[in-house]
């Protein structure tokens, strides 16, 4: 059997990219998980960088650390809760984390180092995040820390 191959129109990635740009002036933030999403980390981070995107979003600190390798400069936000053990390759690679977990909250305060984090809200899709009702407990207890929170975040309630 054949392999499947997946021909990416570099012209057609970037005028995609400058669309989504044009659409708000607030910072366009690529994500790039799961090898982005097939395509290829290195590739769709090195065009959109031409682009003028900054900001990438993975699923693993090891896909930060890629994206930090191809683009030093560049603001990488990690969408799920890492395990504490990667925390020194978080901290190292400068990666901004999501966070959603009451335990995880307090385990990133108890090393008293400064991350910055963007509250994940479960808005119906139920995967990650906390209920709406815990915003105002979550955000003073990150409020009242050593975390830095640079932003609040949510996923769309369906997958379709």
């Amino acid at each position: 059997m054949d392999r499947g191959y997946i021909y990416l129109n570099k012209k057609s990635f970037l005028h995609n990219i400058e669309v989504l740009k044009n659409l708000s002036r607030k910072e366009l933030c690529l994500v790039v998980k799961a090898n982005s999403y097939g395509h290829g980390l290195d590739w769709a981070v090195k065009n959109a960088k031409e682009s003028g995107v900054k900001w990438f979003a993975v699923a693993s600190v090891d896909e930060g650390m890629q994206v930090k390798k191809v683009y030093q400069a560049s603001r990488v936000l990690l969408l799920a809760e890492p395990s504490i053990t990667q925390l020194d390759n978080v901290k190292g690679n400068n990666i901004d984390l999501t966070v959603y977990n009451e335990n995880f909250i307090d385990a990133l305060i108890e090393t008293g180092d400064e991350f910055s984090v963007h509250l994940k809200i479960d808005t119906g899709m139920h995967r990650l995040g906390f209920s709406p009702e815990k915003f105002k407990d979550f955000f003073s207890r990150i409020e009242d820390s050593n975390l830095n929170l640079v932003g609040v975040c949510t996923h769309f309630p369906l997958a379709d």
